[in-house]
């Protein structure tokens, strides 16, 4: 595990949001997610779990349990789960592409996981047809 890139993920996303680092290295927590439109509450945690593998392998996401999507059904939620949180699905893509977060314009694992958020009802929102492009409705 790359311990010096889980630090720099916790720097940048601390620009954003209230960050908890567990002591291990191995998870990240954003405490104020801002999640797309239609998840109730709208600003709840996001939970990032790190691989032993990390950064050669991609992250694993998790949703808070009492996290309500309204408008209409969720087919990325896993069966997995633990303490109160699921596992998020963020397909298999192909990570050596990615980066968990950028500070520039490429395209990063975050843009990823909110595109899924976006569109939990899509099986997959990267592929499949949706009302506007990927990169237009997760900016």
């Amino acid at each position: 595990m790359n311990e010096r890139q889980i630090h720099l993920d916790y720097h940048t996303f601390s620009s954003q949001y209230r960050v908890r680092l567990s002591e291990g290295h191995t998870r990240l927590l954003l405490e104020n997610y801002d999640y797309p439109d239609g998840w109730q509450p709208r600003e709840a945690p996001l939970f990032i779990r790190y691989p032993d593998a990390y950064p050669r392998m991609q992250p694993a996401i998790y949703i808070p349990e009492n996290l309500h999507y309204t408008q209409g059904p969720v087919v990325h939620r896993m069966q997995c789960k633990f303490d109160g949180w699921k596992r998020w699905c963020t397909h298999h893509i192909p990570w050596e592409r990615f980066e968990l977060v950028t500070t520039d314009d490429n395209i990063d694992f975050m843009d990823v996981v909110r595109a899924s958020l976006a569109h939990p009802s899509v099986r997959n929102p990267l592929q499949d047809p949706a009302p506007k492009s990927f990169l237009q409705r997760i900016h």
